[in-house]
């Protein structure tokens, strides 16, 4: 048991790796990108600026946003043991590295 005058101990962690199957959508795969990703394919309400644009439709249970369950082309989609998410492509390239080879 500490004594009440004891600092806490302050330890270093580092997230465990996680193994996804990723596929970035473009608009000649967003059909097989729906249905491997469990998803529908949705269009944008066009604006003068924005003509109308399509993308695929996750469900996600804790969205931080709207956008964070809208994969555009150019976006990927990420699957996981748990969830399907969507990444913008610089996220994604800055959260992930291709496996070259086997990881078991």
């Amino acid at each position: 048991m500490s004594t009440p005058d004891a600092s806490p101990e302050i330890k270093k962690y580092i997230r465990k790796p996680m193994q996804v199957e990723a596929l970035q959508v473009t608009d000649d795969n967003m059909e097989f990108a729906a249905t491997w990703s469990g998803g529908t394919i949705k269009t944008t309400k066009g604006t003068e600026e924005r003509p109308p644009q399509r993308y695929v439709k996750i469900e996600m249970k804790r969205a931080l946003s709207e956008r964070h369950t809208r994969a555009f082309p150019g976006d990927w989609l990420l699957k996981s043991e748990v969830a399907v998410k969507v990444f913008t492509d610089p996220a994604f390239k800055a959260s992930f590295d291709e496996i070259l080879e086997v990881v078991s």
